[in-house]
């Protein structure tokens, strides 16, 4: 994803953060999902076990529904790009998340059939590791999305048309160059956050210019 042209990724940051939100709600979900079943793995008494496994069957059910969000919204994005190139990696992304929703429907249908039921410890076991799995696949595709959003370091903006894009939260670097009429803005809505590398902190159109009384 990084090798997207910057010009589109700026354009492209909202829709990216609106996927990058969804993918990290189901990050959390599968999550909750294998610390569910760690807890039931722990617990002996029956009670406990029908109690631990309705709350491992509401978090795998909770885990599916977002992983659908996370392929549709997918999809969607993809169907907004026209940059040939891109649109070809957020499909290969949505297939992606397609598997994952296979993983997490499995593990739903697994604990709708097994809910109150004797499980034995190796199938817990398995399915705990496949939703830490499932959880630490979009941890790392997060942690991608964040970066095709808000780094710009040493990208060509010259030519980007910034009117109406939100920009709080780029990373920029000493490289980065800006619209000959918005470096100054930018300049004043960044902090520097070590030698050579800022972040936009706020809306550059809202920051005052500096005054010379």
């Amino acid at each position: 994803m990084y090798a997207w042209d910057p010009l589109v990724r700026i354009v492209m940051r909202a829709r990216v953060d609106r996927l990058h939100e969804v993918v990290e709600v189901a990050r959390g979900r599968a999550y909750s999902v294998a610390d569910s079943l760690d807890r039931l793995s722990r617990v002996h008494w029956q009670l406990s076990r029908i109690e631990a496994f309705g709350d491992a069957f509401r978090a795998a059910e909770d885990c599916a529904s977002a992983v659908t969000e996370a392929r549709e919204r997918a999809f969607a994005v993809a169907v907004e790009i026209e940059d040939g190139l891109v649109r070809q990696d957020i499909h290969a992304f949505a297939a992606a998340i397609a598997e994952a929703f296979d993983a997490a429907t499995s593990m739903h249908r697994v604990s709708t059939y097994q809910r109150g039921r004797y499980v034995s410890p190796t199938a817990v076991e398995k399915a705990r590791a496949q939703a830490l799995s499932l959880s630490q696949e979009f941890a790392a595709a997060a942690e991608a999305l964040a970066g095709v959003r808000d780094d710009f370091r040493g990208a060509a903006l010259t030519d980007a048309v910034l009117d109406d894009l939100p920009l709080a939260g780029v990373t920029w670097d000493v490289r980065t160059s800006w619209p000959l009429s918005w470096e100054d803005r930018i300049r004043r809505a960044s902090d520097r956050i070590r030698p050579g590398v800022y972040v936009v902190r706020a809306d550059p159109r809202e920051v005052p210019a500096p005054s010379h009384a």
